[in-house]
């Protein structure tokens, strides 16, 4: 017997929100991720990975974007919010964390390179006020390699202590350790 698989079967499989999509009740984690293109093209990356992620799994958010992130940060630190923070987003299945978790990803690929200053100043402001917002502890901002061990992201040059450790240093403070490679 062979059996034929449609992408909504696949979908609903993984992320169980063909019908319509459930919200979870309060983000508890956040999920960080990298873009990793193969190829790294200035532009409007979040187009590129909406139209993407509207390829592979054609599943709309309650904000009218395809992408599967909570949020995006280009290399300029523009915060873009494809979901509703208590939608559920299509980023990371692994212990549910599509439910549990706020997504957040950074155009590039930081296997290769490292974050520009803007987004880490956007992604520092973003978590701090996500954290406030909704009481979320500094251990619960996790990589998708925490939950994902077959893959390297948010990239290798993303050490999550350091993400966690300088949440609270002023922009003026962060741009020294950025600019003098604490950032791995």
């Amino acid at each position: 017997v062979v059996y034929l698989y449609t992408k909504n079967a696949i979908i609903h499989h993984f992320f169980c929100i063909i019908d319509k999509i459930q919200t979870m009740k309060i983000p508890s984690f956040i999920v960080l991720h990298h873009e990793a293109p193969p190829v790294i093209v200035p532009g409007d990356r979040f187009a590129i990975v909406n139209q993407y992620h509207k390829e592979i799994f054609g599943i709309v958010s309650l904000l009218g974007f395809y992408c599967g992130y909570t949020y995006f940060i280009e290399k300029n630190g523009k915060v873009i919010q494809a979901r509703k923070d208590t939608e559920p987003g299509i980023h990371a299945f692994q212990q549910n964390m599509n439910y549990r978790s706020i997504g957040i990803c950074m155009a590039g690929n930081f296997d290769l390179e490292r974050p520009a200053p803007m987004q880490v100043y956007a992604l520092r402001d973003l978590i701090q006020r996500l954290q406030k917002l909704y009481n979320i502890y500094d251990k619960n901002i996790i990589a998708h390699r925490d939950v994902a061990s077959y893959k390297d992201c948010p990239g290798k040059n993303v050490d999550m202590l350091w993400v966690r450790t300088h949440l609270s240093i002023p922009k003026e403070s962060l741009w020294d350790r950025i600019t003098f490679g604490l950032w791995k």
